[in-house]
């Protein structure tokens, strides 16, 4: 199993524990300094640049895969997703070989340049084909089509940037003024147009995608554009899963009991547990997309106890690791799927509340007890631990890394 990770983001930094659990051995294509990198359970560790790659030197990236010769491969954060999208639609340009081609698709599934993955609207409006539950939106071009989205649908509204992830890129927004607050931010448009900052400081995906221009993550012009959702009252919940060739193979459940920072942030404390209809609008989603890989979904809980489905994510989510502890282990899933294609899909049973490491550790106000929760740290990764330490506030408690 090769991971490609072009962003230090901590969030996949367990996956390599559970991967050689499960039976694989491990390779992790990053930057060497990357928290990821650091985990004892990483077998083969290619280090690259990503300044290199978003110039378009992605040799590197091409020889690693040669080297360790995988499996499959998973793309561990938003811009390996976006990078392994742009050597499907682009292949050519990527100058991509046959073998490493198939490799990703195989991993990922065929893509096309209408591929809905990381375009919030374009799935939204999939999920509504499929009969799944979704929030009033709309793409908008101005801050008058938000603001009349708004005045139509009530406020408040969430403003939303596309390949967007933990939160990033994304605005609750209460009244017309936090409104056009956000649409700027989102907009890149904070200074008036005419100024030399302005030009200097535009949004730097666009920026890139006008320098570089063999550059795999840079998005074009037009590529990202604003949509506005209505506000749906309940609770966040997701699903987070892994899938071969459209088939849902095992998947956990989790209802969020607190995030940070508030009102978009990450979870930091969650519920897991098996839930049919997260199963089911899970399995939907992948056979139409026939989607392979580690995959989250994210839904509000309704009042009602019904379900509303905001996004999907292609990527592994931070508690993609944690399926043992109910019994659906997701990278163990996987590995039987790829010996025996035959094998039943597992489902989780149970829940268990967790506090997820390093999240809960950095929320203001402290977090206090969590006597009634199972605590994710790595005690058995000292160097992964150590890694986290650099990202935790400097009074943390490190007798909770000691195991009784």
């Amino acid at each position: 199993m090769l991971l490609l990770l072009l962003d230090n983001w901590h969030g996949v930094a367990r996956l390599p524990a559970a991967l050689r659990d499960a039976g694989f051995e491990v390779g992790l294509i990053s930057e060497s300094q990357f928290i990821a990198a650091k985990s004892r359970y990483v077998d083969r560790h290619f280090a690259i640049s990503v300044r290199d790659v978003r110039r378009g030197r992605i040799k590197s990236v091409w020889d690693a895969i040669d080297c360790f010769a995988p499996d499959f491969m998973i793309p561990a954060d938003e811009y390996a997703v976006r990078f392994v999208q742009f050597v499907l639609t682009h292949a050519h340009r990527a100058g991509v070989s046959p073998e490493i081609l198939s490799l990703m698709e195989r991993s990922v599934g065929k893509s096309a340049a209408q591929s809905p993955i990381g375009r919030r609207v374009r799935m939204l409006d999939l999920a509504a084909s499929l009969g799944i539950d979704c929030p009033d939106h709309r793409v908008v071009s101005n801050l008058r089509d938000a603001s009349d989205f708004a005045d139509r649908h009530g406020w408040p509204v969430y403003l939303k940037r596309d390949h967007s992830s933990g939160g990033y890129w994304v605005r609750q927004c209460g009244d017309a003024g936090a409104l056009a607050d956000a649409y700027r931010y989102l907009t890149g448009t904070e200074r008036p147009v005419w100024s030399l900052n302005t030009v200097l400081g535009l949004p730097k995906h666009l920026a890139r995608s006008l320098v570089f221009h063999g550059n795999p993550l840079a998005l074009p012009a037009g590529e990202t554009p604003i949509s506005v959702e209505a506000a749906i009252e309940g609770q966040p919940a997701y699903h987070t899963a892994v899938a071969l060739n459209g088939r849902w193979l095992a998947g956990i459940s989790a209802e969020v009991e607190d995030y940070y920072p508030r009102p978009t942030g990450p979870s930091t404390r969650v519920r897991l547990h098996g839930d049919d209809a997260m199963r089911d609008i899970a399995g939907r989603l992948v056979a139409a997309q026939n989607y392979s890989g580690f995959f989250g979904l994210d839904f509000i809980r309704r009042p009602d106890g019904g379900l509303t489905f905001l996004e999907f994510n292609a990527r592994p989510t931070p508690v993609a690791h944690l399926g043992g502890l109910i019994g659906a282990d997701l990278c163990t899933a996987l590995r039987r799927v790829l010996v025996d294609p035959n094998v039943v899909p597992s489902s989780p049973s149970g829940d268990v509340r967790v506090a997820l490491f390093p999240q809960d550790w950095r929320r203001e106000p402290a977090s206090g007890d969590r006597r009634e929760f199972h605590l994710d740290i790595p005690r058995s990764d000292p160097s992964l631990l150590d890694a986290f330490s650099l990202i935790l506030p400097a009074g943390w408690d490190r007798s909770e890394s000691v195991s009784d």
